[in-house]
């Protein structure tokens, strides 16, 4: 029996849900991008990071709702959900 490769999935970590201001997200992966999206898909915004496993999203200037991040890593995409207050 030969040894086989795999890759193991992101574990992504986050908070606060709900968020006021900042949404800390940490990720046992490097994280490469980051998207914001509305309930109704609409890309809010994009941000690249020069790879990294902890990141902070300011919040502070969109309205109270649901929205979408969406977080880009080699092993693949996360999307968790967030309550804005």
């Amino acid at each position: 029996m030969g040894l086989e490769e795999f890759e193991t999935k992101s574990v992504v970590n986050y908070y606060p849900n709900p968020v006021d201001n900042y949404l800390s997200i940490s990720c046992n992966n490097a994280i490469e991008k980051a998207m914001i999206n509305s309930i109704l898909g609409e890309e809010l915004s994009a941000l690249l990071y020069n790879v990294t496993t902890d990141l902070s999203i300011d919040f502070t200037h969109y309205n109270s709702g649901i929205y979408f991040v969406s977080i880009h890593s080699r092993q693949g995409e996360d999307i968790i959900k967030i309550v804005k207050r």
